[in-house]
């Protein structure tokens, strides 16, 4: 109504034109985008909370923008009150929510700027109705700019923020799962190690120690007998005739009387007691902490075993064992004692 006839130059009538359809459009834009379905990320519950909190801004906001811009000629109660006092509040609302929640305030400040202007309330002063329209563009636009701008800045930011944590997350979970997969790995490759180990020095038909297995067990119970002052026997035995069962049944029963031997003496001797197989059908028994004495009757109770387990009741041949039962003396090594 204030830009009629001849009252206005074309030019500015023209701004001001293009002015209020831009604000108009920067305004309304994200209140139209609004309407487009936007995916639910948070629980229901904390969506409540939020609506809640922004509701409760939202009408302080409003009451406070429509107290300041509702007086008359920038007055209220005799007291003046700058629209630019309403910047804070909506900054806050920019900084605090999203873009939407700012587009709602914004658009809500606007329409009682443009009511409290047409109304001749003159919230930016007593001034004629041309310089009021053109103060209250200005304001809209700088309250637009600044809120609307803000609020899109932080919600880049915010989206970047997400994406990174998102992308900790996932390198977290990466992390994990390699250092998992690292742990299993080098607990395999530790018990494969104690296999390979533990094969080198099992024999592998009998299951008891092979040759190097034998010295190596027998240096530790060497030493150790020597540093406690205890006494270590050794009994050797032997399969008779091993041979002639080899060429009368074949290798493959001749296999399994060295078997049926090394069960036989396991099950007579303790569990600190090391057997070995020496080589062929030799056998070699440590025994810690052992008397001549309870040696050779250890080594009788192996002889019995033997005897008893490869007879024909247990389809073997028939087969006796000789054995051999010495006592460590303090001066010699395996060497001597074998």
């Amino acid at each position: 109504v204030q830009f009629r006839g001849g009252e206005t130059p074309y030019l500015e009538f023209m701004r001001i034109w293009w002015l209020g359809d831009g604000l108009g459009l920067l305004i309304l834009t994200p209140l139209l985008l609004e309407l487009w379905p936007q995916p639910q990320q948070q629980p229901a519950q904390a969506r409540v909370q939020r609506g809640w909190r922004y509701a409760a801004i939202a009408v302080v906001v409003l009451v406070t923008g429509g107290l300041i811009l509702s007086g008359q000629d920038g007055r209220v109660a005799g007291i003046h009150l700058s629209p630019v006092l309403l910047l804070p509040a909506v900054l806050y609302v920019a900084y605090r929510f999203d873009l939407r929640a700012t587009a709602k305030t914004v658009a809500a400040l606007a329409a009682i700027v443009i009511i409290a202007t047409t109304s001749g309330a003159n919230p930016f002063g007593a001034t004629d109705p041309r310089a009021a329209v053109i103060q209250a563009q200005e304001f809209v636009f700088i309250l637009s700019v600044m809120a609307l701008g803000l609020s899109a800045l932080l919600a880049q930011l915010r989206q970047r923020q997400a994406e990174l944590e998102r992308s900790n997350a996932t390198l977290d979970e990466l992390n994990s799962s390699l250092e998992a997969r690292v742990q299993r790995r080098t607990e395999e490759l530790a018990r494969l190690n104690v296999q390979l180990a533990q094969q080198a020095i099992t024999d592998s038909l009998t299951g008891a120690l092979n040759r190097r297995g034998l010295h190596e067990a027998a240096t530790r119970e060497i030493e150790r007998s020597r540093r406690y002052g205890s006494s270590m026997a050794l009994i050797l035995f032997d399969l008779d005739h091993f041979k002639a069962i080899n060429d009368r049944y074949g290798h493959d029963a001749g296999d399994a009387v060295l078997r049926a031997a090394s069960q036989a003496a396991r099950g007579t001797v303790r569990d600190s007691d090391v057997l070995a197989r020496h080589g062929g059908e030799e056998f070699a028994l440590l025994v810690p902490a052992a008397t001549l004495d309870s040696a050779r009757l250890l080594a009788e109770k192996m002889r019995l075993a033997i005897a008893s387990a490869i007879s024909p009741a247990a389809r073997l041949p028939s087969v006796s064992a000789s054995f051999g039962v010495a006592l460590l003396r303090p001066d010699e090594d395996f060497a001597t004692l074998m």
